[in-house]
């Protein structure tokens, strides 16, 4: 089970994540990408496939949403870990005006949390809503403590895993008690199998002649 400074280390390495949307410094590209990473993504009903070094020039030659200032919205949806060096975390990130929901899997390599693979999906484009003067669009995922709030969730699912491993070590495991003598005897008569009338009616009478 991954343990607080796990889930904390795992935490920041989302962070600089987010922090590398916004602003497109590819000085930290490899701080948050794995050199063998790769992304996919469907693109007009067809599967689109990024290198690691073809998402890194992607992002040098664009303009980033910062200097945009394009609204920031980020936000942390699930942690998983399969195992304390290895974890999946879902996120839902905006690029500029448009959305996507990213499945971002996590390898920690030499000690330091790394994107193995990146899946993505686009969820809306935002701009549909602003130039129809709708703001909803920024109502629907305030900005958060993205920090303090991934933090929660991860140590509440660390802590619950925990429990249920304690309980499953402490449980004793139930036998069926066999039932004693005692108990046998305290059954209610009516559930007694009445043997003696049904001999005494096969006994003779040893008093009785036979005529």
């Amino acid at each position: 089970m991954p343990d607080r400074s796990t889930c904390q280390s795992l935490i920041d390495a989302v962070e600089r994540y987010f922090e590398l949307m916004f602003d497109n410094d590819v000085s930290r590209f490899d701080q948050v990408f794995a050199s063998s990473a790769q992304l996919h993504g469907l693109r007009d009903g067809k599967l689109r496939l990024l290198a690691a070094h073809e998402y890194k020039n992607a992002l040098a030659t664009g303009p980033s949403p910062k200097s945009r200032n394009a609204p920031r919205q980020q936000e942390i949806l699930l942690v998983d870990f399969a195992s304390p060096t290895q974890a999946m975390v879902k996120v839902r990130v905006r690029i500029d005006t448009l959305l996507y929901l990213d499945y971002l899997s996590y390898h920690c390599i030499n000690g330091v949390w790394l994107i193995t693979a990146k899946s993505f999906h686009q969820v809306f484009s935002s701009s549909l809503f602003i130039l129809s003067g709708d703001t909803k669009a920024d109502r629907l995922m305030p900005r958060r403590s993205i920090a303090r709030n991934a933090r929660k969730r991860c140590l509440r699912s660390c802590r619950l895993r925990a429990v249920i491993g304690k309980l499953a070590k402490e449980r004793p495991k139930e036998r069926p008690k066999a039932r004693s003598r005692a108990q046998n005897l305290t059954r209610p008569k009516s559930r007694q199998r009445r043997l003696e009338p049904a001999a005494d009616s096969h006994r003779r009478d040893p008093q009785r002649q036979p005529g």
